[in-house]
Order: C-alpha cells, then structure tokens, then sequence
C-alpha cells in the first residue's frame, strides 16, 4: 500500500507475490512452493480461514443450572496438561445485542469480540473488566477473565470464536454504547 509503506524498489512487473497454500489430492499436506509459483490460487485452502473446535467437554450434571455449568479444557503446555475451568454460558439466547455489556479486542486478529453479562454492570464491575483487559490480552476463544475473578461468572465472550471467524452480528444491533 502506498500510503503507508515506503516505494518500492522494484517495478511492479518484478514483485513477485508469494500463491495462497494449495493442499495436494491427499489433502494431507501442502504443494510445494515450486509448484503454485506464478499459477492462480485461491484461499480454501488458508489454515487460518478453517473453522475448527478444539474444546472438550465434561459430562454436566441436569440439576445443575445453566450458569454454574463449567466447560473443562485441556491445554497443552510443554508436554504437561493444565485443566482449565471455563464458565459455560449454555444457553445461546444469551449471546445477543440486548447482553451485550462491552469489547474486548483479540491482540492477535484485533477483531473486536462483545462481552456478555446476564445483568447491566455496575460502575465496579465496568472498571475491574476495564483493568482486566488492560492487564492481559484476550485472544479469541480463550477465557476473558482469570478463575480468580470477581467478573469470572459474571461475564463472557463467545467460546468458540477463532481469529478467522468474522465479528459477531451483536456487535453492530445493540444499542448498547459498547464500543
């Protein structure tokens, strides 16, 4: 881009663009670059535009209510599994424009991604998420606020959110001021 880049030092016949990753016909692996060079591709194949859902889910007992249900995921850190506990927000009603109290933006996709809360927040409850956000990055699909948290059951964002997935339709019909 011009406007923010400095000019190049090629003509724009010699700049050379690396092809978007082509899977082979076993789609185990990937063409070698020799192969996609100068031909036309197409992003199906981009990794990062695959949607997938890696969490597993612990068997939840029936009379337990919806809001006290917690999702347990295994994370993989070094060879050695660290249970993490994620509040589970089962009912999907929750997650529309009228719950929606605030943003977090991914630090990796910097999409914004609404945060939901069962009731209003109040002026302490605003501030705390304000400093949690500040303090640690929030990237799509992982838990908003540490176990240790006043807001730990009180707010969420959508589980299942990765990078790739397009900002949430909440975000643009509430009429919250959320941004």
């Amino acid at each position: 881009d011009r406007n923010c880049c400095l000019p190049s030092t090629l003509a724009d016949e010699e700049l050379s663009w690396l092809p978007d990753p082509i899977l082979t016909s076993d789609g185990e692996h990937f063409k070698p670059y020799s192969e996609v060079k100068g031909s036309e591709t197409t992003e199906d194949d981009r990794p990062s535009l695959k949607s997938k859902v890696s969490s597993k889910t612990k068997p939840q007992k029936d009379n337990e209510p919806p809001s006290k249900k917690i999702r347990q995921e295994i994370i993989h850190e070094d060879d050695d599994n660290v249970i993490a506990s994620v509040p589970n927000f089962a009912d999907s009603s929750m997650c529309t424009g009228q719950n929606a109290r605030a943003v977090a933006t991914c630090t990796e996709c910097r999409k914004p991604r609404v945060v939901y809360s069962r009731t209003a927040l109040s002026e302490t409850h605003r501030v705390t998420l304000a400093i949690l956000l500040s303090e640690f990055d929030y990237t799509c699909g992982a838990p908003l606020t540490p176990p240790d948290s006043s807001l730990y059951s009180r707010v969420m964002t959508k589980a299942n959110l990765q990078c790739g997935v397009v900002v949430e339709m909440s975000y643009y019909s509430t009429t919250a001021n959320i941004g």
